[in-house]
C-alpha cells in the first residue's frame, strides 16, 4: 500500500503527458466503394497540425506508378498480394477546409486540419480484382523560426494510409 501514491502519480503523469507526446498527424478514416463494374471510389482522411510550426501540404495527388513528382501526394492501387495495378485511369483530389496559399493547404502554428484524398478509378474492363488505395508519398513543408524545411512521411508511417480492399 505504501507504493499506491507513487503508482497513482506515475499513472497520472502518463495520462496528462500522452496528448502532448502524441504525433501531430495520422489517418482517421479510410473508405473504398465499388460504384459499378468499371468505377471505384477511394477516400483516405488524415489529420495534420503542429504546435510550434507552420505546415503546408499538397493540394494535388498523382498515381505513384505514373509519376515521380516529389511535391504531390502519391498513391497506388494494389491487389491483395500487394501487386501494384497500372491499368485504368484515376482522378484524384485532396479536399480540406484549410486555406490555400501558394497552391498548398496552409496551417498556422497550433492549428490542425483534416484532409481527404478522394480518388475515382476507372477500370479498362469490368474488374473482379479486389483493390485498395495506398498512399505511398506524403510530403509537407514545415516552417520553424522562418526557415522552411521539406519533409515526407516514411514508408513505415504510411502503412495505415490505406483503404480496405473492395470486395
Amino acid at each position: 500500500m505504501k507504493y499506491v501514491p507513487f503508482v497513482v502519480l506515475i499513472f497520472s503523469s502518463i495520462i496528462i503527458a500522452s496528448p502532448l507526446a502524441a504525433q501531430a498527424y495520422g489517418t482517421s478514416a479510410q473508405t473504398a466503394l465499388r460504384l459499378s463494374d468499371t468505377h471505384s471510389l477511394y477516400m483516405i482522411s488524415y489529420d495534420f497540425g503542429f504546435l510550434n510550426r507552420k505546415t503546408d501540404l499538397p493540394i494535388a495527388a498523382m498515381r505513384d506508378s505514373l509519376s515521380d513528382n516529389k511535391s504531390v501526394v502519391r498513391y497506388d492501387l494494389v491487389n491483395e498480394q500487394g501487386v501494384v495495378s497500372t491499368t485504368g485511369t484515376t482522378y484524384a483530389l485532396i479536399v480540406s477546409d484549410r486555406p490555400i496559399i501558394d497552391n498548398k493547404y496552409h496551417l498556422d502554428e497550433g492549428r490542425a486540419g483534416k484532409f481527404t484524398l478522394v480518388v475515382i478509378a476507372r477500370h479498362d474492363v469490368p474488374t473482379v480484382e479486389n483493390t485498395a488505395l495506398q498512399i505511398t508519398h506524403l510530403p509537407m513543408i514545415l516552417t520553424d523560426n522562418g526557415k522552411e524545411k521539406e519533409f515526407i512521411l516514411a514508408p513505415s508511417e504510411l502503412t495505415d494510409y490505406k483503404t480496405p480492399f473492395i470486395r
